[in-house]
């Protein structure tokens, strides 16, 4: 790993301000991370040289994901029918895909239940005449509802994946300050 100089992203300031306190951001910039890779080495080869005492770190939570193998390649997901037809009656976003793909959506699938999905789309559909909007994401759940979907701007191979959200999220930080005492 070559030592590298801390800047902020472009276009971000260094420096921000949350409730009358400063608060400098340092990215710092690893490898492609791989599926299966252990976090608490990136943790230590990235992340250790740089940190002190009082530090609050910010791990990315696509990261986790990825090394918990919870990235999968859209070749690999097989969308079912209930996930082809429920992509039309989705708003899409041009920030982003969200799940208006059939691959993300047969994930949102997979992560909620049929009976939840189902039950979500169902409150969606009669609340949104009445001006209610977002009823399917209130009810998905949170799992389902933090799924990125591919998009043609992020970084490759991930472009081409699904990623779903990081689990035991509380016990990956309670482990990792632990060990390295920040």
């Amino acid at each position: 790993m070559e030592e590298q100089t801390l800047q902020p992203n472009k276009g971000k300031q260094l420096t921000i301000e949350i409730n009358g306190e400063s608060f400098a951001r340092y990215p710092i910039r690893t490898h492609v991370v791989t599926p299966g890779e252990d976090l608490m080495k990136l943790i230590k080869d990235y992340l250790i040289p740089y940190a002190k005492n009082g530090d609050i770190i910010f791990i990315s939570e696509k990261m986790v994901a990825i090394t918990q193998k919870r990235s999968i390649p859209i070749k690999d997901i097989k969308p079912s029918w209930l996930a082809k037809n429920a992509v039309r009656f989705v708003y899409k976003n041009p920030g982003g895909l969200g799940i208006a793909t059939p691959w993300t959506m047969q994930m949102v699938i997979q992560e909620a239940g049929i009976p939840r999905f189902l039950f979500s789309a169902f409150v969606a559909i009669i609340t949104k005449p009445f001006g209610v909007k977002g009823m399917f994401y209130r009810l998905i759940g949170q799992r389902a509802k933090a799924i990125d979907g591919p998009i043609p701007h992020a970084m490759p191979p991930y472009n081409e994946c699904v990623t779903l959200s990081p689990l035991n999220t509380q016990d990956i930080a309670k482990k990792n300050q632990k060990r390295i005492r920040i």
